[in-house]
C-alpha cells in the first residue's frame, strides 16, 4: 500500500515536472503572465480566468509550448504577444476601448501549435482539362530616363476642357470694371433743358 502511494506521488511530480509553469496576476487594469514552457492553451485558459475573456476552440486546443515574461500589459496585449510567432489562427473580439480581448476565437487548421499535420497529398489533373502554366513576371525597370520616352505626338493631344474649346492654358478670369459713379449735382449746361419750352 505505501509503495502504491508512493509511486502515484512520484508519478504526479514527474508530470508537474514536465509540464510549463504558468502564473497570471492581474493588477488593476493590467496583467503580469509568466509562463515557462507552457501550453499556449493554458496560458490563454488562464488570462480567460483573469479578465473573463471567452476562449472557443474550433478544433483541438493548441499543443504548442510558450515561454513569455510580461509585466504590466493589457490583456489584449497579453493575447497578442502569447500568439504572437505560433503560426496559429485566430479572431480577436474587442471591447470598445479595444484594451480588454471579449472573445478569443481560436480557429481549427492553424499551422506550428496544432501538433503534427500530414502534407497535403499531391494533386492530380482532372481529365478533360488541362493545367495552365503562368508565365514569370518580368520586373520592369522603375526610372526609366527622358531620352528613352518618346515624344508626345501633338495630334494626340485631348482638347482642354470640352472639345471644340481652348487647347492651350486657360487665361485668368477677367471681369469688366464697372463705369465711376457720377453724382447728381447739377444738370450739365450742354444738355437741352426742356425742349418744349
Amino acid at each position: 500500500m505505501r509503495k502504491a502511494a508512493v509511486l502515484t506521488l512520484a508519478v504526479v511530480l514527474a508530470a508537474r515536472l514536465g509540464a510549463g509553469q504558468t502564473e497570471v496576476r492581474r493588477v488593476g487594469d493590467t496583467l503580469d503572465v509568466r509562463a515557462s514552457a507552457a501550453p499556449v492553451s493554458e496560458v490563454l485558459d488562464r488570462i480567460a480566468r483573469e479578465t473573463g475573456m471567452k476562449v472557443t476552440y474550433d478544433g483541438a486546443p493548441p499543443r504548442a509550448r510558450v515561454s513569455v515574461t510580461l509585466s504590466g500589459v493589457t490583456p489584449a496585449q497579453a493575447v497578442l504577444r502569447v500568439l504572437e510567432g505560433q503560426g496559429l489562427n485566430y479572431a480577436l473580439r474587442m471591447d470598445p476601448r479595444s484594451v480588454r480581448v471579449e472573445t478569443l476565437l481560436m480557429v481549427a487548421g492553424s499551422g506550428g501549435g496544432m501538433g503534427t499535420v500530414a502534407p497535403a497529398p499531391p494533386t492530380r489533373p482532372i481529365p478533360g482539362t488541362r493545367q495552365i502554366d503562368r508565365e514569370p513576371e518580368v520586373a520592369e525597370p522603375d526610372d526609366e530616363t527622358p531620352a528613352e520616352a518618346p515624344a508626345p505626338n501633338p495630334e494626340d493631344r485631348k482638347p482642354f476642357p470640352f472639345p471644340g474649346g481652348p487647347s492651350g492654358p486657360a487665361m485668368p478670369l477677367m471681369l469688366p470694371t464697372p463705369p465711376p459713379p457720377t453724382t447728381a449735382a447739377s444738370p450739365s449746361p450742354a444738355a437741352p433743358q426742356n425742349p418744349q419750352d
